[in-house]
Order: structure tokens, then sequence, then C-alpha cells
């Protein structure tokens, strides 16, 4: 179980239920609120960071007028760029993630917030704000959920592969067999399923 919001304490063990087969438990069982992080340094403890040249810089622990502490996780346009992409296809990021363990047949919890900025801008492209990776055999296709916004933040797309092939370029033969989507609409105000 993963999660950043609670009455917990950090690293604190979250009750896995009785009903809860021990031998199919996630691998993970932790809370992380920053609540104990010294403000603007993030010290790593279960989390890693996906690293393309930028370290820590895109990390921050921040805290609100009323003592809150949280991570600030910032990407800027062409900073801390992924080196494998192909030039024009290049795509910022700031990622981090739990540290990999095996976790086929077992149950994993996840939980967290999230929230922008009042001055927060979106962009005309993709913005992924959070993902569930897969990356075991035969389950080699990831991420198998995704949270991203698209059309400077109009449309919110949740959704992923369940399988397929990793060594081919998205299809939509594939797509139709393996992919989970729902997408959403911004119309007004509200968000409508499309």
């Amino acid at each position: 179980m993963f999660s950043f919001t609670s009455n917990l304490y950090a690293w604190e063990k979250v009750p896995v239920p009785d009903y809860v087969d021990k031998k199919t438990k996630s691998p993970w069982n932790f809370f992380e609120n920053f609540e104990d992080q010294k403000k603007e340094k993030l010290k790593l403890r279960k989390l890693t960071i996906n690293n393309k040249g930028a370290g820590l810089k895109p990390f921050k622990i921040k805290k609100d007028s009323n003592g809150n502490k949280y991570l600030e996780v910032t990407v800027k346009h062409g900073w801390n760029s992924d080196p494998y992409k192909k030039k024009g296809k290049e795509t910022e990021r700031a990622e981090f993630q739990t540290k990999q363990k095996r976790t086929l047949n077992k149950e994993v919890w996840i939980g967290f917030k999230t929230r922008l900025p009042k001055d927060f801008t979106h962009i005309d492209d993709r913005v992924l704000f959070f993902q569930f990776k897969n990356q075991h055999d035969p389950m080699k296709r990831s991420p198998l959920l995704g949270i991203r916004f698209y059309e400077n933040g109009n449309v919110l797309d949740l959704g992923g592969d369940t399988g397929g092939s990793a060594g081919k370029s998205w299809n939509q033969e594939e797509s139709d067999i393996h992919g989970i989507r729902a997408k959403y609409k911004k119309k007004r105000v509200k968000l409508v399923c499309i």
C-alpha cells in the first residue's frame, strides 16, 4: 500500500485487513506524508527518482501556511529531458517511484492526492500526473493505469494497457484488445465522459 495523505506518521505500516490473503499481499506497505522532512530538501527513503540528469532539482519539500508539508514537483520546458528519445520527440519529466519489487499475482493498493497551483498553465500536449507501471513478463506494456491531461487541460484521460508486445509501437489492434480508457472533456466547468 502506498499513500501520500492520511493521519498516520511517515513510514508507519498501514494495517492489512484480515480478508487479504497474506500470500498475495503487496510487497510494499508504507505511508509517506513528508511531514518529518526538512523544507526544500527531499530525502529519499522508500522512494527513488527516475533521474534524467536533473537529480533532485525538480523535487522540493514545501510548507503551507497551516503547517502542512507536501512534495512540490516541477517540470520546465526542455528540462530533465529523456536522453533516449529521438530528436524532436523529447519529453520533459520529473518522476519518483517506489523501489521495484516482485508484484506478480500480488494485491497492490495505492492512494495519493494531487493539487495544481492557481497559476498552473496547461500546455497543448500530454501532461502525465500519475502512472502505475506494469514492468514484468508477460506484461511488457506500461502503464497499467495513467492519469493524463491533453488539449490544454480540457481532456482528462484515465487508462492504460493490460498486455501487448513491448517491441511494437502503439497500434490500434493491440489497443482494442488490451487498452482500458476513459476520457473526460471539459464542457464549460464540468468534465463529461466522451
